[in-house]
């Protein structure tokens, strides 16, 4: 019920409530440990990164979910980030270093 209301917060229908039925379309192992889901911006078809013991950054390509692989330790800490000089970057935490890649459409780079 959760994704629901968050969804009817951001379409402005919060009066109604009516049941929403799922149904799974995929399955993807993408790690050994329980998985946190940090979207990059607030909206329904944003970007997401998983950290697990591998970090993906999920992105919605026109049938299907496209999985990068983004980092070679575990991250803890995620958050995307906006500047002058790095409009689409995506700071995180890993092997207790700052990490701080650009994305630039499907192809990721780390910031040297």
């Amino acid at each position: 019920m959760t994704t629901f209301n968050s969804y009817n917060n951001l379409t402005g229908e919060t009066k109604s409530s009516v049941p929403v039925f799922l149904h799974l379309v995929a399955i993807r192992h993408i790690g050994i440990t329980p998985a946190v889901l940090v979207p990059l911006k607030d909206s329904l078809d944003a970007d997401i990164i998983v950290l697990s013991d591998r970090s993906w950054l999920l992105n919605t390509t026109r049938h299907s979910l496209a999985y990068t692989y983004i980092s070679f330790q575990p991250a803890t800490h995620v958050t995307p980030v906006c500047s002058a000089d790095c409009p689409k970057g995506i700071l995180f935490v890993a092997d207790n270093s700052l990490h701080l890649l650009i994305a630039n459409f499907a192809i990721i780079t780390p910031v040297k």
